[in-house]
């Protein structure tokens, strides 16, 4: 039989899902849209990330009435901190996608757009790559989750020396500076997306094993002793 908590977190459930599936469709339209040069969704994607957005405030209202209501314990506290912390991770995705095609619309406004390396392996990766993490997350699996998020690592560190590429580029003067202006733009929030659905795997591994995943470094005391 199943109880009132297990009906609210299966439905809880269903509402990440959708809003994953969203995010998910618009940072595929947004990666297709750079790989072919053509801007011709953006206002799509725009539109979509308000509902994006929507779905964020409707889903953090949904945790905090379960915390608030059903007092829950262990699991099933570790699984509304898990998703209500990749709920957000999802939002600041749509805003990527939506960034990534405005600055997509205004390069092509200034000619041919030029594309490095990292960035068409992230147009082809990242899609999947959230997928992966979603799914890892839905299915319960740690391990699929540790697989991906480390995928996203490297993919991360291949935009460490984006900056000092697009420097080298503009000093060239083989591209109109404006263009690579806006590409450096696309692959620095690539490299953000990287790091967010790395984010969505270690929440999974914290929901299902209890293991906190941070990055290394001295932990501080929350206050001066």
């Amino acid at each position: 039989m199943t109880t009132p908590m297990q009906a609210e977190l299966d439905l809880l459930e269903k509402e990440f899902v959708s809003m994953g599936n969203m995010v998910y469709e618009a940072i595929q339209t947004a990666c297709v849209s750079v790989l072919n040069s053509k801007a011709d969704h953006v206002t799509d994607i725009i539109k979509n990330d308000k509902v994006i957005d929507g779905r964020e405030n409707t889903i953090d209202k949904h945790c905090i009435k379960l915390w608030a209501t059903q007092a829950p314990v262990a699991n099933d506290l570790r699984m509304i901190f898990c998703i209500i912390r990749s709920t957000n991770e999802l939002e600041r995705m749509g805003d990527h996608a939506k960034e990534i095609s405005r600055s997509l619309r205004r390069a092509l406004e200034h000619g041919e757009i030029y594309l490095t390396k990292a960035i068409r392996v992230a147009c082809e990766e990242i899609p999947d790559l959230l997928d992966q993490a979603l799914n890892g997350q839905q299915r319960k699996d740690s391990l699929k989750a540790r697989q991906t998020r480390d995928i996203c690592k490297i993919g991360e560190n291949r935009f460490n020396d984006l900056n000092e590429n697009f420097s080298e580029l503009v000093e060239k003067g083989d591209h109109p500076a404006a263009v690579l202006l806006e590409i450096l733009a696309i692959g620095q929030r690539y490299q953000r997306l990287y790091a967010l659905i790395g984010n969505i795997c270690k929440n999974t591994v914290f929901m299902l094993e209890g293991e906190v995943i941070k990055h290394s470094g001295r932990e501080h005391p929350l206050t001066d002793v």
